[in-house]
Formats: C-alpha cells, sequence, structure tokens
C-alpha cells in the first residue's frame, strides 16, 4: 500500500461554484457556466461568507500586542494608525543614545529588518515609532532621530505590519514590564462613556471595543502611565474576499463541502428550484455546516460554578 506525502489539496472560488451549481443542475458535463452566471453565484458566495463572520472560529482568532502611548486612552486599528501587531521582535539598547541620534547599538538585531517599523522606548516615558534605515552589526540606522534621550538597556520593537480592523476582541490583558499578564474587565459602551473622569492615569484595567465600519477603536481606563506595558489581545481577523476565480476561500480545506452545498442552497433558491428539492439540499448543507462549526471547537473544559454578585461594570 503506497499513502501519500502531500496535503496541499485546495479549491479555488470557481471550482467551489462549479460544485455548487453541479449540485442544483446548473453546470452539467455538457453545459459550462456562463461568465454571467459565474458572477452572480461568486456575489453569493461572498454574500454568504459575510454573514458567517459573526461566529467564532479558530483559524480567525489569533493574539495581537497594542504598544502604549503615554495617557492616550483610545487606540484605533486600522492597519494605518496604531501601533498594533501580531507579530514583533524585541530587543535593548547596549549603549546611552542622545536625543537626536539617528543610530542605536542594541543587544541583538534577530527579526529586525530593513523598512520595518521600530520603537525606541525614550527616558521621558515615550516611544519614537519610525522605521530601520539600515542595518550594520549591531548598529540600527533610523530614519527619523531620537526626540529624548534612550538609556542603554531600554527596549527596543520591531515589527512589519500592523492590525486592521478586528471583528471582534475577545479578551484583553495589560503585560507588565517583568512579563506579568494582568487581567481586564470588557465594559459595555455605555459603561465606558459614562465613566466621569477618564483622563485617571494608572495601569488599565478595563477597556470597550468600537467596532466602525473601516475601522475599530479600543478605549482603555485608567489612562495608561507607561510605556513599559503592553497590550495583549486575543481578537477575531476580518474574512478576506474571494474575489477572483483562482483565489483560495479564507477557510480550512474542510470547510469546502459546507462552503458548496450552504452556496448551491442560495443557488436553488435564486433558480427557482422546487421546494422538495431545496428542503433535501438544505439539510446537506445544514449537515456539513454543523459538522465542521462542531470539529472547530478547542477541546477545553467546561467549568461550573455558583453565581457570584460582581460589579462587572464598576470603575470604583
Amino acid at each position: 500500500m503506497t499513502v501519500g506525502t502531500t496535503n496541499t489539496f485546495s479549491q479555488n472560488r470557481n471550482q467551489i461554484i462549479n460544485r455548487a451549481m453541479a449540485a442544483i443542475g446548473i453546470r452539467t458535463d455538457q453545459r459550462a457556466l456562463s461568465y454571467s452566471e459565474v458572477s452572480e453565484a461568486s456575489d453569493e458566495l461572498n454574500i454568504m461568507i459575510k454573514s458567517w463572520k459573526t461566529k467564532d472560529y479558530l483559524w480567525k482568532t489569533t493574539e495581537g500586542t497594542l504598544f502604549l502611548v503615554n495617557n492616550q486612552p483610545s487606540y484605533k486599528l486600522d492597519g494605518l494608525t496604531a501601533n498594533a501587531t501580531e507579530n514583533y521582535s524585541t530587543t535593548t539598547t547596549t549603549a546611552d543614545a542622545a536625543a537626536a541620534a539617528t543610530s542605536i547599538v542594541v543587544t541583538s538585531t534577530s527579526g529586525f529588518v530593513i523598512g520595518y517599523n521600530i520603537g525606541v522606548v525614550q527616558d521621558n516615558n515615550t516611544i519614537l515609532w519610525t522605521t530601520i534605515a539600515n542595518i550594520v552589526g549591531l548598529t540600527i540606522t533610523l530614519t527619523d532621530a531620537l526626540t529624548y534621550s534612550a538609556t542603554s538597556g531600554n527596549n527596543v520593537y520591531c515589527y512589519e505590519t500592523k492590525i486592521n480592523r478586528p471583528e471582534l476582541i475577545n479578551s484583553l490583558r495589560v503585560r507588565s514590564s517583568t512579563g506579568t499578564d494582568l487581567p481586564t474587565t470588557a465594559l459595555a459602551r455605555d459603561s465606558y462613556f459614562n465613566i466621569p473622569v477618564k483622563t485617571n492615569s494608572a495601569r488599565p484595567n478595563q477597556w470597550y471595543y468600537d467596532k466602525q465600519l473601516s475601522y475599530g477603536t479600543i478605549y482603555l481606563w485608567p489612562t495608561p502611565n507607561s510605556v513599559s506595558d503592553t497590550v495583549n489581545f486575543t481578537f477575531q481577523k476580518m474574512f478576506f474576499d474571494i474575489d477572483s476565480a483562482a483565489t483560495d476561500p479564507d477557510f480550512p480545506i474542510e470547510w469546502i463541502n459546507a462552503l458548496s452545498l450552504n452556496l448551491a442552497l442560495r443557488m436553488a433558491r435564486i433558480k427557482g428550484k422546487d421546494f422538495q428539492f431545496r428542503e433535501q439540499l438544505k439539510r446537506d448543507a445544514d449537515e456539513a455546516l454543523s459538522d465542521v462549526q462542531g470539529y472547530d471547537r478547542e477541546p477545553a473544559s467546561i467549568y461550573f460554578q455558583p453565581a457570584t454578585s460582581v460589579n462587572i461594570g464598576s470603575y470604583r
């Protein structure tokens, strides 16, 4: 018996559409789909996927890090503004750097790449964010000069890409300079905006996430008082559009059957297939979706405990 050694099978947009349209008898061996039929099915596929994003999917859930600004309560996540990223590298300076310096000497340059974003913690509790202009040995040249001195031993951060708008933030922790993660409490919109004094400065312990059409904003309370802390958060990334024939869906391969059958169900309604046919197709589509949703669960234990009186929205 010969066992395969690859695990690369995938299906792109048009292959999913062909499977769906074959399931309802529109595409056959003798009849290929027209351009307008593919376009119509593509629209329905993307609309369907957009409606599914309200659920919690393991492969779209990941960790992010937000770098803080002293006394700044809100941070806009749009891929451009806040210094927030999924992955970053860190090191420390090994020599004092004066204000207006355009280079720093560091412990290690592992993970530091020319053109990446770099943040240098300065002695006035700020982070100078710029990009890496050059790296020679352990010396990093900055695109912009330091605005304040940076003592030997200060943290230096580096990352490539900023986080776009999260669909959902599941949890948020504040990581202290010693590496300890401190829990925080999620607030409802009214609970945050009803806090009478939002300028209190301390380590944040409460937060609210406001998702808008093209960006999301994290609000922290109290207002951060140290750039040595970072905010780590678990979030759900946005789904990407399937916008061309050869584009693979933003789903694991085990979701292909659920995608094609549920698309077939939507197209069966549009194409006027009879009720009995659609009912059987709905059972198949629901079963395929239920199977993959059940598979996409964390193998974690469930604990039950008596209810306690907790003032979740408190800001006292």
